[in-house]
């Protein structure tokens, strides 16, 4: 029988069981998700690609493959959903009750996959139980179905919408897609018709088309501006107000894309030194200019740029502005670490010769030696523990 936990977590199960991962790569796997590491998913009918940032130089592409259901094993999904009025209203709500993979297994049918369902690949070349990108890729899906049990559907090659409009009877509310189009979505704005929506996939696949912007040629924050339409009454604010913001992005705006000042406003909440490094790693800025405003070498810029990109402003941080952590911040570091923690000046050493820093919004940051006898940031977190020690 299936626990009564959460679909995602049932699913990581089953390829735990199946010797999918092993306990390591499944645990680094899912700090690595927990992290962001897990971008641009693309999930499609039976198939699920993602790319994996770690702290190699180089993004890994994973792919995760699902056998899909025959139109046999549908029909008798379907019949098995259809039995339940409370089962069809959760799938109706975006739900799946955990009951509904027993009642699926007692007649040799199945949403959720098995190990043998299941084909991961990754562009790093190693096994999947010795391949931490993919155990990342898998823990976000793990979330995802947490968040959308029905994406099952999806998964395992059904067709959401249709599985899910075969569920409405004829006649009823919202009625069936073949009767009536659907169940009518409105705008969120006031004086907007229907919202006739766009299909996921035909979303995806969608080119976004290019801004109509020529940054060459923008407009100053105090120049000119084209009228402002009046909102709609019922959406509590009026055109002086919609000016007002508008104003105020477009100066922030500019002030972004402004190389021309290093040490110009930008509207990010950033200081001017981690500002500059922000814009160098954008290209919008010299690493020579970056070091007259930090008062540093030309040499320190790069790994500056570097930590940015590792661990945003919270790396340039600890890097220009380290301190000493506290007895309560070394205690908490001391509870995670078998090894010894010394204090410094400049945050905690801990073994291997890493070191770990605390940055004034609250981050836990990793930094190990470089080759050039410096120090580089491998690893941020929100706390001690979620760091790769």
């Amino acid at each position: 029988m299936m626990a009564r936990t959460s679909w995602g977590a049932a699913w990581v199960e089953q390829l735990v069981l199946g010797n999918t991962f092993d306990g390591p790569e499944l645990a680094r796997g899912r700090g690595l998700a927990a992290r962001g590491g897990v971008v641009d998913v693309s999930i499609e009918p039976a198939a699920v690609a993602a790319t994996v940032r770690g702290r190699a130089a180089a993004d890994r592409r994973v792919r995760i493959g699902f056998r899909r259901l025959s139109d046999e094993q549908w029909s008798t999904v379907r019949s098995v959903v259809a039995r339940s009025s409370r089962t069809v209203a959760s799938m109706l709500d975006g739900d799946l009750p955990t009951e509904l993979h027993d009642q699926l297994v007692d007649v040799g049918c199945t949403l959720l996959p098995g190990v043998r369902d299941v084909s991961i690949d990754c562009s790093c070349g190693n096994l999947a139980e010795s391949c931490v990108h993919a155990a990342a890729a898998c823990c976000h899906l793990a979330g995802e179905l947490d968040r959308d049990p029905v994406l099952l559907v999806t998964l395992r090659g059904g067709d959401r919408s249709e599985i899910l409009a075969g569920l409405v009877p004829t006649g009823a509310a919202g009625r069936r897609r073949g009767g009536g189009g659907g169940a009518q979505r409105m705008s969120a704005i006031g004086g907007r018709g229907p919202d006739p929506g766009v299909p996921a996939a035909a979303a995806w696949k969608r080119r976004p088309a290019d801004l109509p912007v020529d940054f060459g040629r923008r407009r100053l924050p105090d120049g000119p501006r084209s009228g402002v339409v009046a909102p709609p009454a019922d959406l509590g604010f009026d055109a002086v107000g919609l000016e007002r913001l508008v104003a105020d992005a477009a100066a922030r705006a500019a002030s972004c894309l402004d190389a021309s000042d290093p040490v110009a406003e930008s509207g990010l909440d950033l200081d001017g030194g981690v500002d500059a490094v922000r814009r160098c790693a954008a290209g919008r800025l010299g690493a020579s200019t970056v070091a007259e405003v930090l008062g540093c070498d030309r040499s320190s810029v790069d790994g500056l740029v570097d930590a940015w990109r590792h661990a945003g402003s919270a790396g340039v941080e600890v890097l220009t502005r380290p301190r000493r952590m506290s007895d309560s911040e070394l205690a908490l570091l001391a509870d995670v670490i078998e090894d010894d923690v010394r204090s410094r000046s400049t945050g905690a050493v801990i073994g291997g010769g890493r070191q770990v820093r605390r940055s004034t919004d609250g981050s836990w940051v990793l930094l190990a030696g470089d080759a050039e006898g410096g120090l580089r940031v491998i690893d941020v977190a929100s706390c001690p523990g979620d760091l790769d020690l």
